[in-house]
């Protein structure tokens, strides 16, 4: 026998996301010696940054060893020293008060050591250092924070394969409201953060939660108050990088909002906005209804497996966003796998962003339902035929 689909309701999701750093410190006493094998650009960048002392000396140190081992784990312990002796104040500025900053010569100077080390150099810029984040976390997790607290990431144990370096960069306002740095037509609102792990990490084991503040009025890339209301999280599709997928919602408490703007940011603005997230890329705050009048898919939620015994059942949510607030059909069709296609009312007239519940499940009554992998999608269709695009999701039948 085949699973077949019911419809039920469900209440509506929420996501959230946060950031944290790490660091150390040293004491600043007695003479410094770089040592006769440090190359001489390297040692006048050095020079330049680290007060003469202690601090200097375990700089030196620590650059020497990266360049005879060609060490990415040490190079990752010297990256996290220099940003952590930059935020405690310890670094001198290079030329005063003209260029190169204190934070832009110490990015350079990371790149300098990977080049002359024939590593891959870390991903630390400049606007990484003067506002964002760069912590080193490992399997245990930590929760990550820009130094303006204004975005962070919340790693949880398990979900980071070892000792990775985490940079946040806050992405500039470009062009006009409702531009963003992600790949899509819908309405984009700041503020905007560039997440990235080194070395690169794929796909967490474990998923992490996203946090960021949203702009208020009067600044002039700040969502209307209706608009605020129903933004939602999102980044380019781990799978698809051309188009979004937008975050399950969370909370991020690890977030502080006040001062993001003029008039600070309230929970009606909304403030904070969080959501789960498996891979790194930009996020920002996406408003779903900002498109044509074809509805959209959200997001899905489904548990893994479903027994293909009798009377068994899995229930599913999908979150929604219709302009029209006309949708009066959703379909499932399966792409692979035991499950035949339907086609229900969901039950949702008159709304234009909620949630709604499908459950798959295998008759009561019967022989066993098949097993194995079900690759699926599920498209809505509101009252004038317009359908959103099929939004995939999948799950496995298994024998108990």
């Amino acid at each position: 026998m085949k699973p077949i689909l019911a419809r039920q309701r469900l209440p509506a999701m929420i996501l959230v996301v946060g950031l944290s750093l790490a660091g150390g410190c040293a004491d600043d006493d007695g003479p410094t010696d770089p040592g006769p094998d440090l190359p001489a650009d390297l040692v006048g960048r050095i020079e330049a940054l680290f007060p003469e002392g202690a601090t200097r000396d375990m700089a030196f140190d620590r650059v020497e060893a990266i360049l005879e081992q060609a060490s990415e784990d040490l190079l990752i312990e010297f990256v996290v020293f220099g940003s952590t002796e930059l935020e405690a104040g310890r670094l001198l500025d290079p030329v005063g008060n003209d260029p190169p900053t204190s934070e832009a010569a110490l990015a350079d100077l990371f790149e300098a050591v990977a080049d002359e080390a024939g590593l891959v150099p870390p991903p630390v810029s400049e606007a990484a250092l003067a506002e964002g984040a760069v912590a080193f976390v490992d399997e245990d997790g930590m929760t990550v924070v820009t130094r303006s607290g204004f975005g962070g990431v919340d790693f949880p144990a398990g979900a980071l394969p070892g000792r990775t370096l985490v940079v946040l960069e806050r992405l500039p306002e470009e062009g006009a409201p409702g531009d963003g740095p992600l790949p899509t037509d819908l309405d984009q609102y700041p503020i905007f953060y560039l997440v990235t792990t080194f070395p690169e990490v794929g796909e967490l084991s474990v998923e992490a939660v996203a946090g960021l503040c949203v702009v208020d009025p009067p600044d002039p890339f700040a969502p209307a108050p209706e608009v605020a209301a129903r933004l939602r999280l999102a980044h380019p599709d781990p799978d698809d990088p051309d188009e979004i997928e937008f975050l399950p919602l969370m909370d991020a408490p690890f977030v502080d909002c006040t001062g993001a703007s003029t008039e600070g940011l309230g929970l009606a603005s909304p403030g904070r906005l969080g959501g789960a997230i498996a891979a790194f890329s930009p996020i920002a705050a996406v408003d779903p209804l900002s498109g044509g009048p074809e509805p959209l898919v959200v997001t899905l939620d489904i548990p893994a497996t479903v027994l293909n015994t009798p009377g068994s059942s899995i229930t599913g949510t999908v979150e929604f966003a219709d302009p029209e607030g006309d949708i009066v059909l959703y379909v499932v069709e399966a792409l692979s796998g035991p499950l035949n296609g339907f086609e229900f009312n969901p039950d949702v007239s008159g709304q234009t962003t909620g949630t709604f519940e499908f459950t798959i499940a295998c008759p009561e009554g019967g022989d066993p339902c098949a097993t194995g992998e079900v690759q699926a999608t599920i498209t809505l269709q509101d009252a004038m035929q317009n359908l959103s695009e099929p939004f995939p999701f999948t799950y496995t039948a298994v024998t108990p």
